[in-house]
């Protein structure tokens, strides 16, 4: 049997919550359909596309219009379509697989804290000659209904977690790697609801000439009230 990830904003032992789960759940099911709608491109790009040369020849060869769609448009459609069906491929496998540096490697010097208090990252990988911005971020996910369909009587609303990030602090990290963080003792501690949710990240990226590259993969710290 196949073992689930560890949610990325979560810190080693500690448990999802009812959201989490259901937004891990929905994210990986998001993942999994993306390779089959890109087989329904291709499929719907083949099938139509084959309709729109085979009424074009037939158009040809008989001359004169024959009625029916222009090949031209009936093409054009057929093109859209598949890419209709590629970008929400892509957008749901990119939404189970972000983008990161996995280049970079972040460690804090410990994984639970209070608000208030100071945490130490170090970052490991960074090319030399390279600045290091390391990020700490306080992450919501929220519940929110969402409404779909648009016929009378035909619409439905469904339950979807939303995110945002809710706090954010930048912070230079020394030629070394290493850098100091502090905790606002003002803002959200961690928790994991049913409807609300928040999780402090520790991720970095690499700076050259203004020019900054993709975040780190995070680590994730619990911090107490």
């Amino acid at each position: 049997m196949a073992v689930a990830a560890h949610p990325e904003h979560l810190p080693p032992g500690a448990q999802p919550g009812p959201q989490s789960k259901r937004r891990a759940l929905n994210v990986r099911a998001g993942g999994c359909i993306a390779p089959f709608l890109v087989v329904g491109a291709v499929f719907f790009l083949v099938l139509f596309g084959g309709v729109a040369l085979l009424f074009g020849a037939i158009a040809s060869e008989v001359g004169g219009d024959i009625g029916g769609p222009d090949p031209a448009w009936f093409w054009l459609a057929t093109v859209g379509g598949a890419a209709l069906f590629l970008g929400v491929a892509f957008a749901l496998w990119r939404k189970a697989n972000p983008r990161r540096d996995k280049a970079l490697d972040v460690r804090v010097d410990r994984h639970r804290a209070r608000r208030g208090e100071e945490l130490r990252a170090m970052v490991a990988g960074a090319p030399a000659r390279v600045g290091i911005e390391v990020t700490l971020t306080c992450r919501v996910h929220w519940d929110k209904r969402q409404r779909s369909g648009g016929s009378e009587g035909g619409s439905s609303t469904s339950r979807m977690v939303a995110e945002a990030t809710a706090w954010e602090e930048t912070t230079q990290a020394s030629p070394s790697g290493e850098v100091r963080l502090r905790l606002p003792a003002d803002r959200p501690y961690s928790h994991e609801g049913e409807v609300i949710s928040f999780a402090w990240l520790v991720s970095a990226r690499t700076v050259l000439d203004d020019k900054r590259g993709r975040h780190s993969p995070p680590a994730a710290v619990w911090v107490d009230p």
